[in-house]
């Protein structure tokens, strides 16, 4: 008598629903996954532009360097 058509169904039905549950678990667990990868992409070009901040400000000592060599040239001793 355990094995009624109803509780074939009603066992079916909490297999689907565990199912769904499980899926949407993953669903949301990859969402995060791909948010951290974005997370880390966005910090990746921040500091991208940050060297390329840092490669500017070299240049532009050099373009001084090379003014004030322009101006006052240094005195070699030889």
């Amino acid at each position: 008598m355990g094995n009624s058509p109803q509780a074939s169904c009603v066992h079916q039905s909490s297999l689907l629903a565990t199912s769904i549950l499980i899926r949407g678990e993953e669903e949301k667990e990859k969402e995060e996954e791909e948010e951290e990868e974005e997370e880390k992409e966005k910090e990746k070009e921040k500091e991208k532009e940050k060297e390329k901040e840092k490669e500017k400000e070299k240049e532009k000592e050099k373009e001084k360097e090379k003014e004030k060599e322009k101006l006052c040239p240094s005195v070699g001793l030889v």
